[in-house]
């Protein structure tokens, strides 16, 4: 079965673990062995990208192509004008892939079904060069698509118009599939399929204290991991170590709120137990987790967080605000704590989880009932029937 796997939240050359979980999610599924396919990752373009900021200027520096992991990856670009171009980006998007789609059959890649990641614009987007190459789309929701764009009326509106092309709908988390079904979409189009956890990568330290020893570890380590955000809540985390003076915070990210919460950090005169580590390559961030005692996820929306499961599996035990799939990660664990969104009350779930003095095994437990497997098969059954219903 040939599939083109569409998504702009792909990794690259320039950012080689943004939007991880993607490609984790293809591995798994060509790790089956029936299905073959390329990816296509779209980037926003504009002549004047490079003056206009550091973020915009490292898109010129991702390749036209590459491959990674033995996957063929493709990063057309689009017209985007910044500030103006939200609305006309699905447009823009489906224009590039159009041509490129055309280009990989000629060349004898025929693809039987794109497969969207990300609502959008690339779901809407492929919704519409479907209907050109008359060829079925399935469209996989991840979060802030639906729980952030969705409130635009325009956006949710062309969303809506891609459901209804859309041979059917996934979501990583049953908390997105009913945010879908609020917005309309019959609940019989919505399958839930939650990311699993690469349980080979992500494992418990031969010698945790030799590692911990190696890192510096001192007391308590807490562990925050995301983009340097508002929506992420590292700053909330900063505050709740203020209130625990035995611990330490880890923060593994970057973004435009660093200086800030270098700032905030340093107001609270907590600049020597706050530490900022920047983005880390997947070893690095494997041995922080393996070191923490504690992660701590402050968001106020996600999707299926996976952050939580490599932690876990990893050893560490959890604490995060109930977003998105984090109480379906969290069922059944004593090691997960679900808190509100205040210095205080996470304060208060890191002190009960380490009150309880249990081993990191114990938490690696329970990242091993998220595997990938019946993700996988979840989604060749849909490729199937969506193919089916097309003979």
């Amino acid at each position: 079965m040939k599939i083109l796997t569409l998504s702009n939240l792909y990794p690259n050359k320039v950012k080689p673990t943004f939007g991880i979980f993607v490609e984790n999610r293809l591995k798994a599924l060509l790790a089956t062995g029936e299905i073959e396919t390329m990816v296509v990752s779209p980037k926003p373009w504009f002549p004047l990208f490079r003056y206009l900021s550091s973020e915009y200027a490292s898109l010129a520096n991702i390749p036209a192509f590459e491959v990674r992991e033995g996957i063929k990856v493709y990063y057309p670009r689009y017209l985007h004008i910044p500030k103006l171009g939200m609305l006309f980006q699905p447009f823009f998007m489906a224009l590039c892939l159009w041509g490129l789609c055309r280009k990989l059959r000629k060349q004898g890649f025929n693809f039987q079904l794109i497969d969207a990641h990300y609502f959008y614009p690339d779901g809407v987007a492929a919704s519409k060069v479907g209907k050109w190459l008359d060829t079925p789309v399935l469209i996989t929701s991840r979060g802030s698509d639906v729980n952030e764009i969705a409130r635009y009326p325009k956006a949710k509106e062309k969303m809506l118009q891609a459901a209804e092309y859309a041979s059917h709908l996934v979501t990583v988390s049953e908390a997105l599939r009913q945010k879908l079904i609020s917005l309309g979409i019959a609940p019989n189009k919505i399958t839930t399929l939650r990311n699993g956890v690469d349980l080979e990568k992500f494992r418990c330290s031969f010698d945790r204290e030799a590692l911990r020893k190696k890192l510096g570890v001192k007391g308590t380590r807490v562990i925050s991991v995301g983009n340097l955000i508002p929506l992420k809540g590292h700053h909330i985390v900063i505050e709740a170590i203020e209130k625990i003076p035995d611990a330490e915070l880890v923060i593994c990210g970057d973004g435009p709120l660093l200086s800030d919460l270098k700032v905030l950090a340093g107001n609270l005169g907590l600049s020597e137990r706050v530490i900022f580590l920047g983005r880390l390559g997947q070893d690095a961030l494997i041995e922080q987790y393996q070191a923490a005692d504690v992660l701590v996820l402050a968001s106020e929306n996600e999707g299926w967080p996976n952050v939580l499961l490599e932690a876990m599996a990893c050893g560490a035990s959890v604490v995060a605000t109930n977003v998105g799939g984090v109480p379906e990660i969290l069922a059944g664990t004593e090691l997960g704590e679900i808190c509100q969104r205040t210095p205080e009350d996470i304060a208060r779930s890191i002190r009960k989880i380490m009150a309880l003095d249990t081993q990191g095994e114990q938490a690696r437990s329970h990242a091993e009932k998220f595997s990938w497997h019946e993700t996988s098969a979840g989604q060749k059954r849909l490729f199937m029937k969506a193919l089916d219903n097309r003979e």
